[in-house]
């Protein structure tokens, strides 16, 4: 990326000149043409996504590279001062409104200038491992905004390039690598557009390279750390294609691998956390078998460990947020068994956390919806237990609190998701309480929002779609 925006400034403009020749005419003396300001506009874009979302750090890094590309190209400019006060004026005036903007206002200058000079720059034999690679971060950044078509186009330049490397240097390890990056993007992307089956493809590719790499390499943490990702990453696929041995074979090597890092160093606190997340995978695949025993076991352990890191680095809040999900899988075991007590008390926990996480962040998006799955939690306890105002009660907490998120970025699709999710859940429990006209209420919302998702062109899965059918009904009173 900083060789994209610090030395080939001159490659947007020959894309634009081809495709727009008009941009490029030279504008009167002292203003700026209309190339020069779509590039401000980019910048400014850019700009404005580092104070729309603390959740995307990568954002940071694409507004120093624009930076970046402005300062070159205002070198090259024959009035150099002139124009680098120009742009910094503008970039100041228009950041001003950025509170209030957000992302909302946001023309996609920064997804179709960034694609258009990234796939012609990667799509050349020239291109270099590290321009290759910036791509990720701009894969990462748009999968985080939902745009999982104009990621996917990137990924697969990504792979394409990748794979040059590879064929033109098959013994460098770090080539290797860098393809089963590439692979296990495309099948995160696989995923977000439901195609499992080639998820597990993609997954399965980036393993056998990643299984050769650890194989000759054994004292390298980093490649031993990638396979036990990929093994991770294809026993939950293999869960989802209900192959419970597929899942549980994959799952179990990972977690071989874990213990054995973990046992070697047990300070290593990223070693010893790994191991949690496997275990906590482990428990899972037990409790989706109905082996509440073994599942307890596990979950029990995952919070031993978690307690512990907790302890070692009070101040670790994402630490906190994994002990506060500990609470919650050993509470769901809890409650499969019929032990509401316990249920509720461990719910609790998870709850407990999450307030205070949420209440030293109002801003911070995750931590508010993990405070929203504790309710949940709460209100399906308060169902099984046949306390339906209690259930309403904790559903629209979760309610409120979907709704806050969706508003405060409403081009995230996945907040809107999860806003008509919580409007199902709070119709469907005021129908089964005889609460048919505030049902109604909640149906109508569910079944706007979905359609609203689909009319602007969001990636809406066929899962959801279904969904849509029955909330049309549901909301018209049928």
């Amino acid at each position: 990326m900083t060789v994209l925006f610090a030395t080939h400034p001159a490659c947007l403009d020959h894309l634009a000149g081809r495709h727009h020749p008009e941009l490029l005419e030279e504008p009167p003396p002292g203003t700026l043409g209309p190339w020069d300001r779509a590039k401000l506009r980019l910048a400014e874009s850019l700009r404005l996504l580092t104070h729309a979302d603390g959740e995307h750090p990568a954002v940071a890094r694409l507004h120093r590279l624009a930076g970046e590309f402005l300062r070159q190209s205002a070198q090259q400019a024959g009035d150099e001062t002139a124009r680098r006060e120009a742009v910094e004026d503008f970039i100041d005036r228009r950041c001003a409104q950025a509170e209030r903007d957000h992302r909302a206002q946001l023309a996609p200058w920064e997804r179709t200038v960034l694609l258009a000079d990234l796939g012609v720059r990667v799509a050349r034999d020239d291109s270099s491992p590290e321009m290759a690679r910036s791509l990720g971060v701009l894969i990462d950044v748009l999968r985080s905004f939902a745009d999982v078509d104009t990621a996917q186009r990137l990924a697969l330049l990504q792979h394409v390039a990748f794979q040059r490397h590879v064929t033109a240097r098959p013994n460098d390890p770090a080539s290797q690598r860098d393809l089963s990056v590439a692979l296990e993007k495309l099948g995160g992307l696989a995923v977000d557009r439901g195609d499992l089956a080639g998820a597990l493809r993609y997954a399965n590719d980036a393993k056998t390279i990643r299984q050769h790499l650890a194989a000759r390499n054994p004292a390298d943490a980093v490649l031993q750390r990638d396979l036990f990702v990929s093994l991770e990453r294809i026993g939950e696929l293999a869960l989802a294609h209900c192959n419970l041995d597929g899942a549980l074979r994959n799952l179990a090597e990972a977690n071989t691998i874990a213990e054995r890092h973990a046992a070697s160093d047990t300070t290593n606190s990223a070693w010893q956390y790994d191991l949690s997340l496997s275990l906590n995978k482990l428990g899972r695949l037990a409790l989706s078998q109905g082996d509440l025993a073994t599942a307890m076991r596990h979950f029990n352990k995952v919070k031993v460990i978690r307690e512990s890191l907790v302890a070692s680095t009070p101040t670790n809040k994402e630490w906190q947020r994994a002990l506060a999900q500990a609470h919650c899988w050993v509470g769901t075991v809890h409650q499969r068994n019929g032990e509401f007590a316990k249920s509720e008390e461990s719910f609790n926990n998870y709850k407990g956390i999450m307030d205070r996480l949420a209440a030293s962040d109002p801003a911070n998006a995750t931590w508010q919806r993990d405070l929203s799955v504790s309710l949940n939690r709460l209100g399906d306890l308060a169902v099984a237990q046949g306390d339906l105002i209690g259930a309403i009660r904790h559903f629209t907490q979760d309610m409120a609190i979907a709704e806050r998120l969706a508003a405060s970025d409403p081009t995230n699709a996945k907040r809107q998701r999860d806003l008509w999710v919580s409007y199902w859940r709070l119709a469907d429990h005021c129908e089964r309480s005889s609460q048919p006209s505030l049902a109604k209420t909640w149906w109508k919302r569910a079944y706007d929002t979905l359609a609203g998702m689909k009319q602007r062109g969001w990636h809406v899965s066929p899962q959801d779609e279904r969904f849509l059918e029955r909330l049309r009904i549901k909301a018209s009173g049928g």
